[in-house]
């Protein structure tokens, strides 16, 4: 077992009420683009994880969070779906220089981990962040929105975006491996196909058991 995990089944076992766990679990991304590697997480401020990295927070002092993710699911299933993940409320500047890189976006990759906050230790947990999922860019989107402010004054809203898939995506490219219907669609646009479903019902038939009469 991790640290992570250690220290988490630590203080569920001396727990006997909810307000017994006082620790904090969040989430930090790694994106891993071409130029760098980009490190945020769930929260306020920079934490610092204990290898000594730096991951800046994504919380505003509204408590609004302007890095959203998907609902992460059981890659299992064979579905391979698409996710995309989204850095709202940034800088034209940052946007620009985002859109004027996004040829780096493709096929790096964007890892999630855990980290463990106990009490007293601010933004420096010193348990080691635990592996959680991982993810392979494909593409980058980027937005541009008027939105309405508190004063009633129209604002510029810069979104900018990755979609990404898991890593069931990629298993049809091996010798007698599976298919996903994200892949297969894949093939089909590169092909000029619109509209191809011979894989849509992958997932829904695995695990079943067919008796032929």
């Amino acid at each position: 077992m991790s640290a992570f995990e250690d220290k988490l089944n630590e203080y569920l076992s001396e727990a006997t009420d909810p307000t017994d766990l006082r620790i904090m679990v969040r989430r930090f991304w790694k994106y891993d683009f071409l130029a760098g590697a980009v490190r945020v997480w769930d929260g306020m401020g920079k934490a610092y994880s204990e290898d000594g990295q730096e991951w800046l927070g994504t919380v505003s002092p509204e408590g609004m969070n302007f890095h959203q993710t998907p609902k992460i699911g059981d890659g299992r299933d064979l579905s391979s779906p698409r996710y995309q993940f989204s850095l709202g409320y940034i800088d034209s500047t940052t946007y620009n220089a985002l859109k004027a890189s996004q040829d780096q976006v493709a096929e790096r990759t964007i890892t999630c981990y855990l980290g463990i906050f106990e009490e007293g230790e601010g933004l420096r947990p010193q348990t080691a962040l635990d592996y959680f999922d991982q993810f392979t860019m494909q593409s980058a989107i980027f937005e541009e929105k008027l939105t309405m402010g508190e004063s009633g004054a129209l604002q510029k809203q810069y979104v900018a975006s990755v979609v990404a898939v898991n890593a069931n995506a990629g298993r049809s490219r091996a010798p007698g491996g599976t298919y996903t219907d994200t892949s297969q669609k894949n093939r089909a646009s590169i092909l000029g196909v619109d509209g191809d479903r011979g894989c849509e019902f992958v997932a829904g038939l695995a695990n079943k058991t067919f008796i032929i009469p």
